[in-house]
């Protein structure tokens, strides 16, 4: 068993910075820290003296001798970068600010120069410079060009000034997303300048570079998972002593890393191949067990290359199963059963078998099965039931959920529960009442082998993103792949969610409005009450409510005490009234109050007849729906 909730991988996408937020020698604002202090050779104060940080930046004034350094250990990076901003003042002819750069700290070579009154930003590749003691350093350059720098480079005006701010070193180290692979082996190196930064080799095309991908295929299972063999695996330490950026549990004698598996000997190691056994089951699918299994979600928040699917709650990568306990993993088994019939084999029925016929544009996937293969029914048989459980539950990703109960008279699973857990996909169509009493037919428990379409005499339509068929005279079809399936219990009657991802949707054009849109009484659809009874979403049954979406309405609580307790307005009517957006004015109150019929009823002595002649007053005006003038009529009594 392997798993990667605990594990530390050391990512090394690294950056040495000093932004010169505080006035220190010491700031350290990157990932990693810089292995000196700033050392000036003038009086090493970051506060005083000719070198001094000031107002978040780096100053040089008035230099004569004076310079300033900083090392960095790049032992073991593959590459590179240093950047900064500056900006010079007065800087005349002759005077210039140097940057020098060295591997040893003694012997500086000269990067570029900045003079008279000026400002930009800096950028050079200095992996020329890799070392231990990488050393950068500032001072007066040689301003005439002479090829010496001496005192007739001094800077002669004590307003002679040049700023630094924001020195930056980005480093690429050897495993820069730490899955033990190097950077130089998961680099194709196309361009042929030994720099994975430089236009990176991409294979699952997810614009996140294999060298900084730690799930290279999206398959879900990590790349320091599929480099290695289950047997022997290797699980990263977290530490990197040497700080080459390569993981110590993957140094071994040479520091070499880790070399990656090719299970099915195609050319395309593990962890860059779908379908590491090539059997046309994608390692995904077979990576992960079909009850609970979790498809992904096409979503990387945080740009580690593995998908959202996999992190979190779930654990941080797919922990591949081994069904028969064997030496490998089902991803890279041919047999993973140990039944000796080979998956690509089983996946299939024997009517419809696809040989396999080679791999003729070596992607490593049998040409038979570039699209993969989906399991079935192993009969090949199509199942067609209604389902009153079921409903939509997210609009983004498209989800809906249905559930085949286990049947509570005998504790049997249906016919649709046992082909999902085969297939992974279904067809949901939705049902009006055109078809209602063939819907209803459907539902009669025939034999497996026994087609429902047939029996019901209903249209099968091939899908076009899914095996099962759909239902021609259906007003809407979705076409769903299954992501998960939650079993929620084991005795007759229990649950079984299935929750399904909508890949297409067919919708009858005969159901549409001029405006294109969904008619509700043109789809006249149907619903179970329970037992035989059914109701009709039709005519008069349909009805239509003001949503409070955009506006706030003041709430039943708002309306006067008396309201709250009425034998003449129900609930719906409070409710009505409840949803207007504000309560009436003083003067649309005394307006009412005003009125001839209104002052007759405020008139009346008893108080609870005075009441519900206020309030069949008010219920009048709710059935001609002038919600505002009701609602001034029934303040007219607190």
């Amino acid at each position: 068993m392997i798993t990667f909730i605990n594990a530390t991988f050391v990512f090394s996408q690294d950056t040495y910075l000093d932004n010169f937020s505080t006035a220190s020698y010491s700031n350290s604002n990157g990932n990693h820290d810089w292995s000196s202090n700033w050392l000036e050779s003038d009086d090493d104060s970051a506060t005083t003296g000719y070198i001094r940080v000031a107002s978040g930046e780096l100053r040089f004034r008035y230099l004569y001798t004076e310079s300033i350094v900083r090392a960095i250990d790049l032992l073991g990076a593959t590459s590179a970068t240093l950047s900064f901003d500056w900006r010079t003042d007065n800087l005349e002819d002759g005077e210039v600010l140097g940057l020098e750069i060295s591997i040893d700290g003694y012997t500086f070579t000269t990067l570029a120069t900045f003079s008279s009154t000026s400002s930009n930003s800096f950028s050079q590749d200095i992996s020329a410079y890799l070392s231990s003691t990488t050393t950068i350093r500032f001072a007066k350059g040689d301003g005439n060009n002479d090829g010496l720098i001496n005192s007739t480079d001094n800077w002669n005006s004590f307003n002679d000034t040049a700023y630094i701010d924001n020195v930056l070193i980005m480093v690429i180290s050897g495993d820069s997303d730490g899955d033990g692979i190097l950077d130089s082996v998961e680099d194709e190196n196309i361009d042929g300048d030994d720099d994975p930064s430089t236009n990176p080799t991409d294979t699952d095309g997810d614009t996140i570079p294999n060298y900084l991908d730690i799930d290279s295929d999206n398959d879900g299972i990590l790349d320091n998972v599929e480099a290695q063999s289950l047997t022997d695996y290797i699980a990263p330490s977290g530490v990197d002593a040497n700080g080459n950026g390569l993981d110590d549990a993957y140094e071994f004698p040479s520091g070499d890393g880790l070399t990656p598996i090719d299970t099915d000997k195609g050319g395309i190691p593990d962890y860059l191949d779908i379908d590491s056994d090539i059997d046309g089951i994608r390692d995904n699918i077979e990576g992960q067990p079909f009850v609970g299994y979790v498809a992904p979600s096409g979503v990387d928040a945080n740009g580690n290359g593995l998908d959202d699917a996999y992190e979190g709650s779930f654990g941080f990568g797919i922990d591949p199963i081994n069904t028969d306990s064997g030496l490998y993993p089902d991803y890279r088994d041919f047999d993973s059963d140990g039944d000796g019939i080979k998956d690509k084999v089983e996946a299939q029925t024997s009517e419809g078998y696809i040989p396999p016929t080679g791999d003729a544009n070596d992607n490593d996937i049998d040409d038979s099965y570039e699209n993969g293969l989906s399991t079935i029914d192993t009969d090949g048989n199509v199942n067609l039931s209604p389902f009153s459980f079921f409903n939509v539950f997210s609009a983004n990703p498209p989800i809906i959920v249905f559930s085949p109960s286990r049947r509570g008279r005998d504790n049997t699973t249906k016919h649709t529960f046992e082909n999902i857990k085969q297939q992974q996909e279904v067809v949901i169509n939705i049902v009006n009442y055109a078809i209602v009493e063939q819907m209803s037919l459907s539902s009669t428990e025939y034999a497996k082998n026994i087609n429902e379409f047939e029996k019901a005499g209903f249209t099968q339509v091939p899908s076009e993103t899914v095996k099962p068929p759909r239902v021609g005279e259906a007003p809407i079809s979705f076409e769903c792949s299954v992501d998960n399936v939650i079993e929620l219990g084991s005795e007759g009657g229990a649950g079984n969610l299935v929750i399904s991802r909508v890949e297409r949707i067919h919708i009858n054009e005969n159901y549409l409005n001029a405006s294109g849109d969904l008619d509700t009484q043109k789809l006249d659809l149907v619903a179970r009450m329970g037992e035989s009874w059914y109701c009709r979403a039709h005519g008069a049954a349909l009805f239509q409510i003001p949503k409070p979406i955009f506006n706030k309405g003041i709430g039943v609580d708002k309306l006067p005490a008396h309201v709250l307790n009425s034998t003449i307005l129900t609930g719906n009517h409070l409710g009505r009234l409840g949803n207007m957006e504000a309560t009436p004015s003083d003067a649309s109150i005394k307006e009412q109050e005003s009125t001839e019929k209104i002052k007759r009823i405020l008139g009346i002595s008893e108080p609870s007849e005075k009441r519900d002649a206020l309030h069949q007053c008010a219920l009048s005006y709710i059935k001609k729906n002038n919600l505002e003038k009701a609602l001034s009529i029934l303040f007219c009594l607190n």
